[in-house]
């Protein structure tokens, strides 16, 4: 869908109004790793922008679910041969977020120039996104991915963290910790600040490399470019965040049972040790799973172990959960299972729980099919 801009340039920021305003060739020729060096030719100071890793699994272009989920709030929109662009408005301002494919199928990067704690990005992701869903799925990290964020990162120059968020998973409670700049003691390493968060589910990063760039990284697959080398934010940060989204994109792919066949491999989430042992931890599991949109649970099993069936009306997936371990669960997908739906699930858990780590292993042996509920 193309869509005229009808609104004055005086309620875009500068970078907004560049981008919006490209010809039709010059736009379908840019590409995200690019950005930083177009703009400069144009004489465009690149502002602090805001990114999030999206995957789709929908046979539906990403563009087309991100114009479908933005509804009336999309006061015009541009698709390129990239992605595309939706112009938006809140607060008497207009603002523009693009969407970006990356190389890897199925794995997109949005995009705007507005803060991470603004109400315009909110409403992408509160809004937007929710009702992408299960189309259009944000995915988490998790600490390896951080650390492998910040390894990359160290090759370019000295990596040193300003700021850690996280949440303490015993009694959910909130964990900040800062490392202001005195000159003459150098604040700590990612992988130094990290060995703090035993016990902690990280939420998010700010550090600096060297001169050479300033960034603020997010669990759910965020990030804030505040200044520095573009392209090396795009060739290590984007790059890392896409490899994460495209290993989650290719486990949660295929993942449908089929009629008559026995099941032979499950989804296996390792969780921190004993956060199922008790009635308040498989309560938390139960909610976390309830609480995602258009999802419905019914337990059938509680004692000795947990079994319960998850629906998604939104698009029909249904699976199975088991639990007989104090820090691990099995999801067993039913006859529809896609890649959002999945991907909406084990994200809700491991936010919730804690996600040490997601994977698929054989099961002890083949499960017949009329052994399933969901």
């Amino acid at each position: 869908m193309n869509c005229p801009l009808t609104s004055s340039p005086e309620t875009r920021a500068a970078f907004d109004e560049w981008l919006w305003t490209l010809d039709e060739d010059a736009l379908d020729r840019l590409r995200l790793p690019k950005l930083g060096k177009a703009a400069a030719a144009a004489k465009v100071a690149l502002p602090q922008l805001t990114f999030l890793t999206v995957i789709t699994g929908s046979s539906q272009p990403a563009f087309k679910s991100l114009v479908h989920a933005a509804g009336g709030t999309a006061r015009a929109s541009r698709e390129t041969k990239a992605g595309g662009l939706i112009q938006s408005r809140l607060g008497g301002r207009d603002y523009v977020v693009s969407l970006w494919r990356s190389k890897n199928a199925g794995v997109h990067h949005l995009v705007a120039s507005v803060p991470v704690t603004d109400s315009r990005w909110r409403r992408v992701e509160e809004s937007w996104l929710r009702n992408a869903g299960p189309r259009l799925t944000p995915v988490i990290l998790n600490k390896q991915d951080f650390e492998s964020v910040g390894d990359a990162l160290s090759e370019h120059g000295t990596v040193e963290v300003s700021r850690l968020t996280a949440r303490v998973l015993s009694d959910h409670s909130s964990y900040s910790r800062g490392w202001p700049d005195i000159g003459f003691k150098a604040r700590p390493s990612h992988r130094d600040a990290l060995r703090e968060t035993e016990g902690m589910l990280v939420r998010t990063l700010t550090l600096r490399v060297g001169d050479s760039l300033f960034v603020h990284l997010r669990r759910h697959a965020g990030a804030t470019y505040y200044s520095g080398d573009f392209g090396l934010f795009s060739s290590v940060v984007l790059q890392r965040f896409t490899a994460a989204a495209g290993e989650r994109l290719e486990l949660l792919s295929h993942r449908e049972r089929r009629l008559h066949e026995p099941v032979t491999d499950a989804l296996v989430m390792d969780l921190p040790v004993d956060s199922l042992g008790n009635e308040f931890g498989r309560r938390e599991l139960l909610t976390s799973v309830g609480d995602v949109r258009g999802v419905q649970v019914a337990t059938f099993h509680q004692n000795p172990y947990l079994h319960f069936g998850v629906t998604d009306y939104l698009d029909g997936s249904s699976f199975d959960v088991v639990v007989t371990d104090d820090q691990r669960l099995t999801v067993l997908p039913g006859y529809r299972a896609s890649v959002g739906s999945l991907a909406r699930v084990t994200d809700a858990i491991g936010d919730a729980l804690g996600m040490v780590a997601l994977g698929s292993e054989p099961v002890p042996e083949s499960i017949p099919d009329e052994e399933f509920i969901g």
